[in-house]
């Protein structure tokens, strides 16, 4: 929760911005610490790392997506209806530009450790804003769903699946209660 003041700041520039009929526009500071105005809601998104995809699927449903990277696509059962058309680059590293501005999203999303940086700079000049978004950084889930939620006009949608995280994860913390922490080598 320690990160909740910063989405806190979200900025809303629309009366009733709460339905997802009332269009408006939210400024949020993204995981890069910027400051980024869009048009909400969102209903076309090209996401970048699978975690930030499933997420948006998650809460604004499969139609908000319309691109996402090859190596997150390549499950197409996982993704039904998105097909080669919908591939907007190699992986979070290596977008196509092309590709996404054919896409006509109304957002792009990358993670902290993607090519968000010079996505900016690339697709400023079509007026397409991109956000950074981590979504594998578990501290930072709730801000992260509930500005999803923002994002889409979803917010009932977001706080559902943060209520489900929170109900874990104070789960975890009581029955961890006491024990001493070890320290453990994962390789995968």
């Amino acid at each position: 929760m320690k990160y909740l003041s910063r989405w806190i700041s979200v900025i809303i520039f629309a009366s009733g911005f709460a339905s997802s009929s009332n269009a408006g526009e939210i400024t949020v500071v993204d995981d890069s610490g910027r400051e980024v105005t869009i048009t909400v809601p969102v209903s076309r998104v090209v996401t970048f790392n699978k975690y930030n995809t499933e997420f948006f699927r998650a809460i604004g449903g499969q139609d908000v997506l319309v691109g996402m990277a090859a190596d997150t696509i390549k499950l197409t059962n996982y993704w039904p209806g998105l097909g080669d058309e919908a591939i907007a680059g190699q992986n979070q590293r290596e977008p196509n530009y092309e590709a996404i501005v054919g896409l006509r999203p109304d957002l792009v999303v990358f993670p902290r450790n993607g090519a968000w940086e010079n996505a900016v700079e690339k697709l400023e000049n079509f007026g397409i804003p991109v956000l950074v978004i981590t979504g594998w950084d578990v501290n930072q889930h709730i801000d992260n769903i509930t500005m999803i939620g923002d994002l889409v006009g979803n917010p009932a949608r977001a706080a559902a699946l943060n209520e489900m995280h929170t109900k874990y994860t104070n789960m975890i913390s009581e029955r961890l209660a006491g024990v001493e922490p070890r320290t453990i080598y994962l390789e995968k």
